[in-house]
């Protein structure tokens, strides 16, 4: 049975513990929202001592079925002062799960400037004193340690911002080849980590024992169905290999989603230059890697591309559609390489790039910068990673820098910037993004159906946040094989997690858990202070038309209050795969 180990950074004493039967049946986010919910207080501060982080992956972790190698990072967040999860790829939870771990809860507070790395492997967990690397870069720190402990290890760590505990600082998950270049980004998970004094986490496998199936045969038969759907049946999965999720910036400028200076129109005139189409030709012609480019173990969706400067130097791994649009679009920046420079600094710094898009928007609502200017965008992100005041304002988070300068713009849900898909775009992304106890976070349950239709939206986004716990976050599945699969996928992975752990897993059973998660959520923001009045979108969502399409944001409050009130008996309809439109359609 997997084993719960926890680490009390003022003590320095690890503990263990065999998972109790209330923890048997969740992973990933429901584990962690439902430690959480009951061992944190709501009101704490959350880079005080009782906050805790947890790491924790999915129930299906380091079995190698396709694309179940997700990682949720989770607290108190600092950003929005709510509960969070900040979901990510790369090769720590496949390491964790080959090693028996359920999760890794950090308590406490260390000593005032103390740096520690914790180190995972079959023995254990232990706790090494690591003041050497403060301040350091993620790529830096994370070659160093390779040097170290070897290049086979798996990284979680944070950069200068999580040292500087700044509210937009992620965490860092290194990849297939070492790379610190996938992150959980919601949230301010890095600034959590960053207070408990952990600067990075060491996981070395070798030796570690396969995982225990208690039905080979049930299994084995699941997963190649599910391999054999996301091979050969998936076109949109397919099309991730050619050039990962920026295959989809035409579509979304299309049909008017694509925030542009700030969300004062849908579409940007020179998207052109920012397309799937132009950074396929550039690495093409410069030496990089397209698509195919798995993050974790065992991904089909190939995602990842390996995007390279003009003299073929590689910048950044993880060039993706929320990137390129938030760093690209969002500030009527064209340039690629620039776009692609902003993704590696955040990478190295450990900032979420959805987070600095929209506070570099914001800082160009107040004149500190000038929309369509990469040059000064690069600098900005630079003053973060130094910390000078105004980058400290700016890694704060779009809400803080829109208080310092007075700027009343600001695409923020309890304090988390928007996501790339715009909202009066799609009402149904609108009503998550208003009710996620996370905030406006688009892979807490996005809907498309009935763009613009306002019934039936409240009952839409429900059903979506709950499958999204129940279908990826809590068995560790990637979003993007589950959600673009054109062919539902739900019952496999049901089907291998029993036959992986011994009992009956069903539909019903995943979504009821999906149900008491988000009850739990909802019951520690209320308690932290949070009432339906938080629940809503800014102003200028609700009140200015979006170009081209003139689409607005029509949904009442009276229905979103809606997404919240349901019982146990409630129905989930479980969300199904999207289909978006052609380009040109």
């Amino acid at each position: 049975m997997a084993k719960i180990f926890r680490v009390d950074m003022e003590t320095l004493q690890i503990s263990s513990q065999k998972t109790p039967g209330e923890y048997e049946k969740v992973g990933g986010r429901a584990f962690a929202s439902m430690v959480i919910g009951k061992e944190v207080y709501p009101a704490c501060h959350p880079l005080g001592k009782h906050n805790k982080l947890i790491l924790a992956p999915g129930l299906l972790g380091g079995t190698g079925v396709p694309s179940s190698g997700r990682l949720s990072v989770a607290a108190k967040s600092p950003l929005t002062e709510t509960i969070n999860e900040a979901n990510v790829g790369g090769t720590a939870a496949s390491y964790l799960g080959r090693l028996g771990v359920k999760a890794i809860i950090i308590e406490g507070l260390p000593r005032e400037g103390e740096l520690y790395l914790l180190k995972m492997n079959k023995e254990g967990l232990k706790v090494i004193p690591a003041n050497e690397y403060k301040g350091l870069g993620n790529y830096e720190l994370v070659q160093r340690l390779r040097k170290v402990h070897g290049d086979g290890i798996s990284v979680i760590s944070i950069g200068p911002a999580g040292d500087m505990k700044m509210a937009a600082a992620s965490v860092a998950v290194t990849d297939q080849q070492g790379r610190p270049s996938h992150h959980a980004g919601r949230g301010g998970m890095g600034a959590v980590m960053g207070s408990k004094g952990v600067k990075a986490i060491i996981i070395d496998n070798p030796g570690a024992q396969r995982i225990e199936l208690k039905d080979k045969e049930a299994f084995s038969k699941a997963n190649s169905r599910l391999i054999e759907i996301l091979t050969r049946e998936s076109p949109m999965i397919n099309g991730l290999h050619s050039s990962g999720t920026p295959q989809v910036i035409e579509v979304a400028n299309m049909m008017g989603s694509l925030p542009t200076k700030n969300r004062r129109y849908g579409s940007f005139d020179k998207v052109e230059r920012i397309t799937s189409g132009m950074m396929e030709k550039l690495i093409k012609e410069r030496g990089g890697r397209l698509g195919g480019h798995a993050c974790m173990p065992g991904c089909l969706g190939g995602c990842a591309v390996d995007f390279v400067d003009k003299d073929g130097e590689y910048l950044t791994s993880a060039l993706e559609f929320e990137t390129i649009t938030l760093l690209g679009a969002n500030l009527e920046i064209d340039d690629i390489d620039a776009i692609a420079t902003m993704d590696y600094l955040c990478d190295d710094f450990g900032l979420d790039t959805i987070e600095m898009g929209n506070a570099l928007a914001v800082a160009a609502e107040a004149g500190i910068m000038d929309f369509g200017d990469p040059s000064r965008a690069v600098e900005l992100i630079k003053e973060v990673g130094k910390g000078t005041i105004l980058g400290r304002i700016l890694g704060q988070g779009a809400v803080v820098t829109g208080k310092v300068f007075g700027i009343t713009r600001v695409p923020a849900v309890k304090g988390l910037g928007f996501p790339a898909w715009e909202p009066r775009a799609f009402n149904g992304a609108g009503v998550t993004y208003a009710t996620s106890p996370q905030g406006s976070d688009h892979t807490c349950g996005y809907s498309q159906a009935d763009p613009q239709g306002i019934e039936g939206q409240a009952k839409r986004s429900r059903d979506a946040q709950v499958s999204i716990i129940a279908m990826c976050d809590s068995p560790g599945f990637c979003f993007f094989p589950w959600h673009l699969a054109g062919i539902p996928v739900h019952e496999y992975i049901f089907q291998l997690i029993s036959a992986q752990y011994g009992f009956e897993f069903s539909q019903e059973e995943a979504l009821n858990i999906g149900k008491e998660v988000l009850k739990i959520e909802k019951t520690f923001n209320e308690e932290a202070g949070f009432s339906k009045g938080a629940d809503r979108l800014p102003e200028f969502i609700l009140e200015e038309p979006l170009p081209p399409h003139n689409s607005i944001f029509n949904v009442p409050k009276e229905e979103i209050d809606k997404v919240f009130d349901f019982g146990p008996e409630t129905e989930i309809t479980p969300m199904g795969p999207i289909s978006l439109p052609e380009k040109g359609e």
